[in-house]
């Protein structure tokens, strides 16, 4: 990678994406442990191999390299260490990504355009704020790209096998790249791939051992709580309005008419961003298999707007990135999801049972208030006795280890 020259440095847009990091990095530093209801499992995990040497996966799966690395920056480090981690992981993936598919990489102003773009989607910036696994497996998976693209085999392997270790879900995104990039069939490429893509599953399915053993060899644990208790329409209303919220609360539908132009060159469109396609395509239709988080999107998010930087004009780039800013200050939604209970001012916002929906027009905070409101709520979850230690270190974004 080259140095970035005197022109690239001196860009507004590189200036723009500092501020961005300045913005996140405070924001990681008060965020505390966020508010997602799995951080505490992931870091009970940790701490279960820790004091008794038994591994106790902290959902269905369990993700044995993200318990691991949350888990251990998080009992001795504490919530900022662990944030940081979480954001430039996710940072450093988008930078990678765009270098792994660029002839010839250096800094310049359609990079720092591509990083702007993506720091302004409000799932992209905000959910990487918090330790999740999402984005160590992001990086993982971008390393495993960039070492594939550069014919690094060997390393390719390696990370696409921690990448499924992270979170076994990307083991599809891993198949559609592999099988998808540079696409040609002939044999001995085919059966090339398939050795590349077999061993990086196979490795990488190594790392979840230990629960397929606890489990007696049974394929239990593969399976997740979908919400399929409304049927396929309401599958299909949850499907879409999710993917509504993810793309952009206003900019959703400027990426339709966009989308519709791209298919006017479809050929051309579908050749030349055919691993881009894969991907998008995949994510989404994994997505309408559990829509659940989300951050479950991002792989998507992230290689759609890399097909957007890459074929569309500036000013429809500019277009979303002011849309998705301003739904960073104020939103507007058409459903108002009435839930089973009411858990307090402090945990108002956590994942409750839906039992009702109402449909109408309204106006709500914006996603960067949001964030700050819902910072913490993650002692929703907590079984630790109120004003215990370790409740008050959770809230107040501690490291973990006993007596600290």
């Amino acid at each position: 990678m080259n140095n970035i020259s005197d022109k690239a440095f001196k860009s507004p847009l590189l200036i723009f994406v500092m501020i961005l990091l300045s913005l996140a990095i405070y924001l990681c530093k008060i965020g505390g442990y966020g508010s997602d209801e799995d951080t505490l499992p992931m870091i009970g995990t940790f701490e279960t191999i820790l004091s008794t040497g038994k591994y106790m996966s902290s959902r269905f799966t369990g993700y044995p390299v993200a318990e691991i690395i949350i888990g251990f920056f998080s009992f001795f480090f504490g919530s900022f260490y662990i944030n940081i981690l979480i954001f430039f992981s996710f940072f450093l993936s988008l930078i990678i990504i765009y270098a792994s598919f660029e002839k010839k990489f250096h800094f310049e102003n359609k990079l720092y355009l591509f990083l702007v773009l993506s720091l302004s989607n409000p799932v992209l910036f905000f959910d990487n704020l918090e330790p999740i696994d999402y984005s160590l497996a992001l990086l993982f998976f971008s390393l495993g790209i960039y070492f594939f693209r550069y014919k690094k085999f060997q390393l390719s392997v390696l990370f696409f096998a921690i990448c499924i270790g992270t979170r076994i879900n990307f083991a599809i995104f891993i198949i559609s790249f592999i099988f998808l990039n540079d696409l040609e069939f002939k044999k001995y490429f085919i059966k090339e791939k398939f050795f590349i893509a077999f061993n990086s599953i196979f490795f990488g399915c190594l790392f979840y051992t230990p629960i397929w053993f606890s489990s007696k060899f049974s394929l239990s644990w593969l399976t997740a709580a979908r919400p399929t208790d409304q049927g396929i329409l309401g599958l299909s209303a949850r499907y879409f309005y999710k993917l509504w919220l993810t793309f952009g609360n206003y900019s959703f539908f400027l990426l339709i008419f966009i989308i519709f132009l791209l298919l006017t060159k479809k050929k051309k469109i579908i050749k030349k961003n055919l691993t881009y396609i894969g991907i998008i395509i995949s994510n989404l239709l994994l997505f309408f298999y559990i829509p659940a988080e989300l951050s479950y999107l991002q792989p998507c998010l992230i290689f759609l707007y890399l097909l957007l930087i890459k074929n569309i004009e500036k000013k429809f780039i500019y277009s979303i990135i002011f849309l998705n800013f301003f739904s960073w200050a104020i939103k507007f939604d058409i459903v108002q999801i009435k839930y089973k209970f009411d858990l307090g001012e402090t945990c108002k916002n956590i994942t409750r049972e839906a039992v009702d929906v109402d449909f109408s027009l309204y106006i709500k905070e914006g996603s960067f208030n949001n964030f700050i409101k819902t910072r913490n709520t993650v002692i929703c979850y907590s079984n630790d006795e109120i004003n215990s230690e370790r409740y008050n270190k959770i809230k107040n974004g501690k490291a973990l280890r006993p007596g600290n």
